[in-house]
């Protein structure tokens, strides 16, 4: 079975650091990807920001995350993932354009 969180979206404020998007329970969500367009100014980029969790037993197994994009002009926008316990946190930096930004985004993962 497929879970979807759709249509979702969200402001990039300009010149942040790590600010967070949303979180995921990795209790009985191992792994997940957020399908996402970003308008900021004049840049729109479209991606998909892969995820997979560590176990929360803080082994030697590490989250880990890849992305996927395409843009029309840099959006000046660096997406992340970090792990506490059994809470995956994504998030996001922007450069300082003087422009904010706008997510739109929708999360998926297999249950």
């Amino acid at each position: 079975m497929l879970i979807f969180l759709c249509g979702l979206s969200g402001q990039l404020t300009n010149n942040s650091v790590n600010q967070t998007i949303f979180t995921v329970n990795s209790i009985n969500t191992k792994a997940f990807r957020m399908d996402y367009t970003i308008t900021r100014f004049s840049s729109i980029r479209h991606g998909t920001f892969f995820v997979t969790a560590q176990d929360s037993d803080d082994s030697s197994l590490t989250l880990s995350y890849s992305e996927d994009y395409t843009e029309n002009l840099d959006t000046g926008v660096t997406f992340t993932a970090s792990q506490s316990s059994n809470t995956v946190s994504v998030k996001y930096t922007t450069t300082n354009t003087g422009s904010d930004g706008t997510l739109t985004y929708s999360v998926s993962h297999l249950a």
